[in-house]
């Protein structure tokens, strides 16, 4: 288990990399979103190093409840929300252009 867990780790420093690297090439083109937690930014990077290392993020991806294992599944749907929305595609075009019902 613990070559995965290395494996991750790496994986996890790999991507943060291109994704600043692509950040770079893109220069500024890309929506930007930050927040301030005031005195509680401390915990908050704790926290969000925690869930880095311990495979949270991917988990819950794969919707398999990393947190409290009781109702988060419940609202997971923002996860697939494009999917959903594109299946839909046809649907909404045509409620626009008057063509079906909502």
């Amino acid at each position: 288990m613990e070559g995965v867990d290395l494996f991750a780790a790496a994986a996890d420093k790999l991507y943060a990399s291109l994704a600043e690297k692509r950040e770079k090439v893109l220069d500024g083109l890309l929506l930007r979103m930050s927040a301030s937690f005031g005195e509680a930014g401390e915990a908050v990077q704790r926290e969000v190093d925690a869930w880095n290392k311990a495979g949270n993020a991917r988990r819950l991806w794969r919707r398999t409840r990393p947190m409290t294992n009781k109702d988060e599944d419940k609202w997971l749907g923002w996860l697939d929300i494009v999917e959903r929305e594109n299946a839909q595609l046809e649907q909404l075009r045509g409620i626009c252009q008057g063509r079906a019902k909502p």
